[in-house]
């Protein structure tokens, strides 16, 4: 279930079990959201919408993306991480006889944003954290340029192990790479 963390130290969950009743993911106040997530099943993930930083499994998770000549950094900017993003991943099954069942089987979240850099760069930046049941972990990452571009997506745990993958990018083309987390 997702929940919001504010400002204020108050909570807004997916679902309250003291009133029984739901809330929406448009119901979050973005302004005084500092952490975004998910909770339950063992697992307790979210962003912090302050900085963009991804914690799983009480892991620091960072994305950047390297060219030749510097780092464009994505989380950390001085832009506000609070544009959510979460959905469920549902099946339906439905037999001869007309009956049918839905069966919830993961969960996603994340965010997305712009960042203009002082060298006239502006990239488009969502990444997305999906937690499926009973398969691994992964980020989809989608990153989009205002320019043709050469570089790896830099992905930091914990300021101490870096992963990087190849990510050419095109003018104003979409780029988008699974990355299952390796913590």
């Amino acid at each position: 279930m997702s929940v919001g963390e504010y400002l204020d130290g108050t909570f807004l969950f997916e679902f309250n079990p003291e009133k029984k009743t739901y809330s929406r993911t448009d119901e979050v106040i973005k302004d005084k959201l500092i952490r975004f997530g998910v909770v339950g099943h063992g697992v307790r993930t979210y962003f912090n919408a302050l900085t963009g930083v991804f914690t799983f499994d009480q892991n620091k998770i960072e994305i950047l993306y390297r060219t030749k000549d510097r780092d464009y950094i994505l989380m950390g900017q001085d832009v506000k991480y609070n544009d959510i993003i979460y959905f469920k991943n549902a099946y339906s099954q439905m037999n001869y006889s007309g009956k049918s069942s839905t069966n919830f089987c993961g969960y996603n979240f994340g965010y997305k944003n712009q960042i203009l850099y002082n060298d006239g760069t502006m990239l488009y930046f969502k990444p997305i954290l999906n937690i499926p049941v009973d398969q691994p972990a992964n980020f989809q990452i989608r990153l989009v340029s205002n320019k043709d571009m050469d570089g790896q997506i830099i992905i930091k745990v914990n300021d101490f192990k870096e992963y990087k993958l190849n990510a050419p990018l095109d003018k104003n083309v979409g780029g988008e790479l699974t990355w299952f987390i390796r913590v």
